[in-house]
């Protein structure tokens, strides 16, 4: 295979070096005839993975380059197509589905979002009075909202790519930050263990709880159902809320790494799935709240997990700057 191509009859795939360094964060984008993989990295890279029938490299976006390629199955082709100058590594990156659009935050504060299809730029917003840290689409895709050092959560249009409103939660640098699938909700957690709960329609903040310690959310999720919120923590546990009751009911702790929990996603089949510290990658039941199974592929902490659009497939990323893709219907527990 030629580099940026993926077979994916080989279960899992590998590609080490996806990255000159390590990657921080990986999301699935699914169009009607094609699923790309999208990770941003510290070394200054957005990289679009695309695949059809196996994953073949289209795009990649460069924070110093846009460039172009036409791959065959047995040929590359590439022309520089645009330069883009003086940007810092990319913290989080996300797609959006109903418009074809690309979202990276990074280090110098900025947002970038770029349509897939045309590779044109439609914003590059300056977020330096709030700091942007990681970012997430709301389901209709309208609004971008970002987590930042001061602690508040800010709501971008995408249309127009200026900020709508800033919602204010405990003043602590947010970490994570994520939508309910309804669209009802939208979280962050914070460098201080405290997971905020906004409702989307008012404003309204509902919920401002200490997540278990006073140890970093790095990473939450709700589930497919906006039921539960999942949350990621230093402390070594996920917990696991019930949205509607989360000011009544203790949350549900799970253990089963050994350092810190950086990255959670969730799945469609009551399962969801977590990278660590330890190196390691595990698949959890959602009901019953056991490890399903262990993925010792990293040589470095994990910092992104991110499954496909049908959950047959997950994504990770990692420190050692490797990309990797488990097929779940066929990949045996390592």
């Amino acid at each position: 295979l030629k580099e940026g191509q993926i077979d994916l009859m080989s279960k899992p795939k590998k590609i080490d070096n996806a990255h000159e360094d390590a990657i921080w964060s990986v999301c699935w984008a699914n169009q009607s005839h094609n699923q790309h993989i999208i990770t941003g990295s510290l070394d200054e890279t957005v990289k679009i993975w695309s695949f059809i029938r196996f994953l073949r490299l289209v795009l990649i976006f460069y924070y110093h380059f846009v460039y172009v390629s036409q791959l065959g199955h047995r040929s590359l082709e590439g022309t520089l197509n645009k330069t883009l100058e003086g940007y810092l590594g990319v913290v989080s990156v996300d797609f959006n589905s109903n418009s074809n659009l690309i979202a990276a935050s990074s280090i110098d504060s900025r947002i970038r979002i770029w349509d897939i299809n045309t590779k044109e730029l439609m914003h590059n917003i300056s977020a330096l009075s709030s700091e942007t840290w990681k970012i997430t689409f709301s389901p209709d895709g309208s609004l971008l909202a970002s987590g930042s050092r001061s602690g508040n959560i800010n709501i971008w249009s995408v249309t127009s790519g200026r900020k709508e409103h800033t919602l204010e939660a405990n003043g602590k640098f947010s970490m994570s930050v994520a939508y309910s699938p309804d669209g009802k909700f939208v979280a962050c957690g914070a460098l201080d263990g405290v997971v905020t709960v906004f409702d989307v329609a008012t404003g309204t903040k509902l919920y401002s709880l200490e997540n278990g310690s006073s140890m970093t959310v790095r990473s939450l999720t709700f589930s497919p159902d906006s039921s539960m919120l999942l949350t990621a923590s230093d402390d070594t546990f996920v917990r696991i809320y019930d949205v509607n009751n989360m000011a009544k009911e203790t949350p549900i702790a799970v253990s089963g790494h050994s350092s810190w929990v950086l990255s959670i996603a969730c799945g469609k089949n009551n399962e969801y799935a977590t990278g660590s510290s330890d190196k390691k990658v595990k698949l959890w039941d959602l009901r019953k709240h056991e490890c399903n199974r262990t993925f010792s592929d990293h040589s470095s902490q994990v910092w992104g997990v991110a499954f496909n659009d049908d959950s047959t497939r997950l994504a990770s990323v990692s420190e050692d700057k490797s990309l990797i893709i488990y097929d779940l219907l066929a990949t045996d527990e390592s």
